[in-house]
């Protein structure tokens, strides 16, 4: 067959252009169902295909015989569309009769583009993109056709938005990387990191490129276009990481001098454009947001840009402004390591002013994207929190904890804090920079610490040799009498005793609970979390089968087994380990769960002891403790909460940690306790007897001091008398709400102040801090101590200001307005003064524990009063950004209450 030559004047016809002709017999324009279009003979589709479910046929024709033959064929199926085409202008009156219109179409693509819309009119802007759009409008059309121009008009941004969206795909069959009719910089971006997708665009011709690129840019503004300029100059898989350089550049913190060079070989590599320092900032602001967005659901596209940008700066000779980024792997170290210098300068004297540098230093670190998943970070922010610790609590001997009950209130509200941020930063940092400051915070910290467990051993020792009435503390033995027995009165109770617990370990395992949804009880007399006291020495054996027995004995799980239903006088049940294994596919072992779902048992007891076992096989110093830490934890809460059982969460005991410790061998002893036969306390002891000892002939040594063991080494240890051993921890929790149970109520948040706020004195405080009013201890017992401290009060000028607000006429006219919803005055009294003295931001937390406002309603009670101090709805207390920080608008306060200026 031989090849006719084709005209080089007439277009060849494409798929799209045959659907739009297919479509105006479809439409009822034309009579005949023959169409001829007068183009080159030449067909690169598929013979035959289907538009708006009719059939239609092309054959490509070189002579008139050849139409005749195809018109021949088309007879036997009269209901499809046959279209010819054909550069044969004169067919023949016998042809050209069979034909729609009787003649032969000329491609009239803007007719084309108007039928795919099913538009009447068309935009004069589109109109002047006649070099390039109608072809590409035509030869792009999805195979579901375009969306109807709205109102009939065909528009530009409709035309060229929906052309935009079919060729900046993930795939021919994928969605687009930008919205048709909102195209944005960071779809763009997205788009240039595909680099299938942009192979398919620089496939395009360049008209269309450059056509379609101008409209983009102009609808994407500086940030898309400069994307795209990238993409148009080969660096399209560069352009997150170049937006991400340019951000730094020109970023208002870098010198010009140090990086004017760099920004001329950035503007080299874009082609030489003129990047103006609006253009960099305005592209930069959106690649890093982007950017972040991508970093935080892990996105292997943003890791690479971020990777990729480090490189380039470190090729352009700019590596000073790496540390600027919020997103660039090497920025975080050099925070962390500027932090560890300020953690270094700090500690030399950690008042609350030295600790600004360090507190500006953590909030640069926690800035940065990988601090919300890097572990580093998490340990930067316990340094910072025993740093604040230093400057807030006062030292031993200087403060009012005098009696034992004192003592164990310390160890569990704050003590506890202190040693879980130790065990954190003790693990230390892969930097040695890093990790020598945190070998000098660790070091001073425990320093101090040994100054508390001395104490708290020389208390225990005193009462315990004068068997005093212990009063308000609870004992080990009579946990079950004095705690579990009230509350299994009124509703089934869960007690859980992890063995080998200690106060710190129990802090993790509270928020594991409360994020659960899980409310906090404390003892209503007392209205903030309390200690146990175990027997001495601090051994299982010893400790908890007191507890669960109810009386002082040595003995074992079969003796705590036998004696633990009448020592409960209830119905009960008690699961050791053994118990708790399980069958294939099993969270909780059947008979557990049974005796947690039934009514009838009153109490159900279940010993957990991964956190014991852990002293011998694990470091318990590095281990996050939260529920899903603790081996058949959380399926026992999931079935007690299902049976509304009351939790009582304790321990017999709790460890102290391997941190170098000193051998002391005795025959007879234990890990951390001695028979007093084997000699007298020396230093880092104390000699202990009485009736609550119940090992070595009721008379005993043992070691205050941590980093002391008489046995083999092992990864922590318990029989001792410091703070981390003796004050067991107690906490209650219910699954729902209530106002009562037994003596218990909602307790206020338990962390310190200084676990999520800066101490006084770290920013410009509104107000200075007044020194805390001392308890006056009225007890005659070792044991017995006044209610906690009350918070600490304002300072004149403070107190004066929440006054005069409290007294003012506007403040009366918003309680009205708020009718029964106004909180109490003491409360806002409470919470605005705690926010004055922390300098005007505050975490609510830390807000609701000074304000003594349960944990459970801390949001709710907060709202309340910011509802109150909003006149005409501007909020002189507000939460910022971060969800968790109250911030009180002092000028706003006076200005809205008519308080006067600041003095």
């Amino acid at each position: 067959m031989s090849v006719t030559a084709v005209s080089p004047v007439l277009p060849v016809v494409t798929q799209p252009v045959v659907r739009a002709f297919a479509r105006q017999v479809h439409r009822g324009r034309h009579r005949s169902r023959v169409i001829g279009i007068h183009a080159q003979p030449v067909w690169n589709g598929p013979p035959s295909f289907t538009v708006d479910g009719t059939t239609v046929h092309v054959r490509a024709c070189v002579s008139a015989l050849a139409v005749r033959e195809a018109l021949a064929e088309h007879a036997t199926r009269p209901d499809d569309v046959l279209v010819v085409i054909t550069d044969v202008h004169d067919l023949g009156h016998g042809i050209t009769a069979h034909l729609a219109g009787g003649r032969l179409h000329a491609v009239q693509l803007w007719q084309a583009v108007k039928d795919a819309f099913a538009a009447t009119k068309l935009d004069p802007l589109l109109v002047a993109e006649k070099a390039w759009a109608p072809r590409a409008l035509v030869d792009h059309e999805p195979p579901g056709g375009w969306p109807a121009a709205p109102s009939g008009v065909l528009t530009r941004d409709h035309a060229l938005g929906h052309l935009a969206a079919a060729l900046l795909r993930r795939g021919p069959d994928e969605s687009p990387y930008v919205e048709a009719e909102h195209p944005d910089p960071e779809g763009l971006l997205r788009w240039s990191a595909d680099p299938v997708a942009l192979r398919r665009w620089l496939d395009l011709p360049e008209p269309v490129r450059t056509g379609l690129g101008a409209w983009l840019a102009g609808r994407t503004g500086k940030a898309g276009a400069w994307t795209l300029r990238a993409v148009e100059h080969g660096r399209g898989g560069d352009a997150a990481a170049l937006g991400l350089v340019a951000w730094l550049l020109w970023h208002e913190d870098a010198d010009p001098l140090d990086v004017g060079p760099a920004r001329g070989q950035l503007r080299a590599l874009l082609g030489g454009a003129n990047v103006t320092e609006d253009d960099a900032r305005t592209w930069g602001r959106t690649v890093t947001a982007t950017v972040s967005a991508w970093l935080a659901g892990g996105d292997q596209a943003a890791i690479l840009a971020v990777h990729r940008a480090e490189a380039l700066l470190h090729e352009l000779h700019a590596e000073q402004v790496v540390s600027l980024s919020d997103q660039l792997d090497g920025a975080f170290v050099e925070r962390l390591r500027r932090l560890a210098d300020a953690a270094r300068a700090a500690l030399a004297d950690p008042s609350p002013a030295a600790l600004a540098p360090v507190e500006q230093a953590h909030s640069a670190l926690l800035a940065h994207d990988l601090a919300g998943r890097d572990d580093r970070a998490h340990t930067a922010t316990m340094a910072v929190r025993l740093l604040r610790w230093l400057a807030a609590e006062p030292p031993t001997g200087q403060d009012d904890v005098d009696t034992l009950a004192a003592a164990l209130d310390r160890q569990v509200r704050v003590g506890a804090w202190v040693d879980r941020a130790v065990a954190a930063v003790w693990s230390g940092d892969p930097d040695p920079h890093v990790g020598a400051a945190y070998r000098a915070l660790a070091e001073r910290v425990l320093e101090r610490r040994a100054t508390d467990d001395e104490r708290i051993g020389a208390l225990v020792a005193r009462a315990t040799e004068d068997d005093a009435d212990p009063g308000r503390i609870v004992l080990v033995e009579d946990l079950l009498a004095r705690v579990v027995r009230p509350l299994a009165a009124e509703r089934p109770v869960l007690l859980l005793v992890v063995d080998g617990m200690p106060a710190s370990v129990m802090t993790e395992v509270a928020e594991g609970l409360r994020d659960r949804r899980w409310v906090e009880l404390v003892s209503e007399p007392i209205g903030a979390r309390q200690a146990v006291l175990p027997v001495l020495p601090t051994v299982t054996s010893a400790s908890r089968t007191s507890l669960l027995t109810g009386r002082l004995q040595v003995g074992s799980q079969v003796t705590e087994r036998s004696q633990f239903p009448a020592a409960v006088g209830e119905p009960a049940r008690i699961f050791h380990k053994a118990d708790l294994r399980t069958a294939a596919g099993e969270a909780l072992a059947a008979d557990v769960r049974g005796a947690l779902l039934d009514p009838q048992v009153r109490v159900v007891a279940v010993v957990l002891n991964t956190v014991d076992d852990s002293l011998d096989k694990m470091d318990p110093g590095g281990t996050r403790w939260g529920l899903d830490a603790i081996q058949h934890l959380s399926p026992v809460l999931d079935a007690a909460r299902q049976a509304d059982r009351v939790v009582v969460l304790t321990a017999d005991h709790g460890h102290v940690v391997e941190r170098g410790s000193e051998l002391r061998s005795a025959p007879g002893s234990g890990a951390r306790w001695r028979p007093a036969t084997t000699g007298p306390a020396g230093p880092g002891e104390v000699a202990v007897r009485g009736r609550r000892v119940l090992l070595g002939d009721h008379s005993v040594v043992l070691p205050w001091q941590e980093r002391l063991r008489y046995t083999s080494i092992g990864a922590g240890y318990h029989g001792g008398v410091s703070a981390a051993e003796v004050a067991v921890p107690l906490t209650v929790h219910v699954a729902g709400v209530v106002e009562r149970l037994a003596g218990w109520v909602p307790g206020p948040p338990p962390e310190p102040v200084w676990w999520h706020s800066p101490v006084a004195g770290t920013s410009d405080v509104v107000t200075p801090p007044v020194p805390r009013r001392p308890a006056v201890d009225t007890s005659p017992t070792l044991f017995d101590d006044l209610e906690p401290p009350a918070p600490a009060g304002a300072a004149d000028s403070a107190a004066d200001l929440v006054t005069a607000l409290l007294a003012s006429d506007v403040y009366a006219a918003q309680r009205a307005r708020s009718g029964r919803a106004a909180p109490d005055d003491e409360r806002v009294r409470a919470v605005v003064s705690a926010v004055l003295r922390a300098g005007g931001r505050m975490h609510q937390n830390s807000v609701a524990a000074e304000a003594r406002i349960p944990l459970a309603r801390t949001s709710s009670v907060l709202a309340a009063i910011r509802r109150l101090l909003a006149v005409d709805g501007y909020e002189a207390l507000s939460v910022d950004a971060d969800g968790v920080t109250l911030v009180l608008d002092v000028p706003l306060l006076r200005e809205q209450f008519g308080l006067g200026a600041t003095s």
